[in-house]
């Protein structure tokens, strides 16, 4: 499933996403060199070498992520329903996932692709049962931010997203994460854990 405003999964409406090459081998930019120099034994020349610096390096200043209820982007704005909660279920309830994205001024229109991804505590993708079979529960899109006018140079820019999802069965008592990437690189504090409740024995 992808979309590039505000993505909805609904249990069962999940379908095969097209591979993606990563983001980083993408439209590389020309970096200019740096030089490095080993330590010369005595009696040598001093040997330069020029070694390039990474071709893309992703500038995105800040992610900042929170399980709610429901959430709505409005106005570049993220109204939240509910918002919070680390604890959920044990039987399965519409949830989301909403996104503030802080983004360096000079990646201004240039479009940029998330990702984000379901996983239990192992880092292995939870799967789900689909009309297609089954396949792990994902959720894709794209943002582009441009240099709002009035602002001092420099300063990072603001994404809002919310990701609203449909019930997703999942086992009870058991932890779980919501994993970003964007431009297929994670991100420092781009995952966000939750537990679900374990299930009462109804005798209890």
């Amino acid at each position: 499933m992808r979309s590039d405003a505000q993505p909805t999964l609904t249990s069962g409406a999940l379908s095969p996403l097209p591979a993606r090459p990563p983001r980083a081998l993408e439209g590389a930019r020309t970096a200019p060199h740096r030089r490095v120099c080993g330590p010369i034994p005595r009696g040598s020349l001093p040997v330069l070498i020029l070694a390039p610096f990474p071709a893309y390096i992703l500038l995105i200043v800040n992610v900042t992520m929170l399980l709610c209820d429901a959430a709505q982007v409005s106005d570049g704005k993220l109204y939240i329903l509910g918002g919070g909660w680390s604890m959920t279920g044990p039987d399965p309830v519409p949830s989301a996932v909403a996104l503030k994205i802080d983004v360096d001024w000079h990646e201004a229109e240039t479009s940029h692709h998330w990702e984000l991804f379901l996983e239990d505590a192992d880092g292995r993708p939870v799967m789900m049962e689909t009309s297609d079979g089954t396949q792990p529960v994902e959720v894709r899109g794209e943002f582009t931010v441009s240099q709002p006018p009035g602002i001092p140079e420099g300063s990072p820019i603001d994404v809002a997203l919310a990701v609203n999802l449909g019930p997703i069965p999942l086992s009870p008592g058991t932890r779980f994460a919501w994993r970003l990437t964007i431009d297929g690189e994670s991100l420092p504090g781009a995952s966000l854990g939750f537990t679900t409740r374990p299930r009462q024995d109804p005798a209890e």
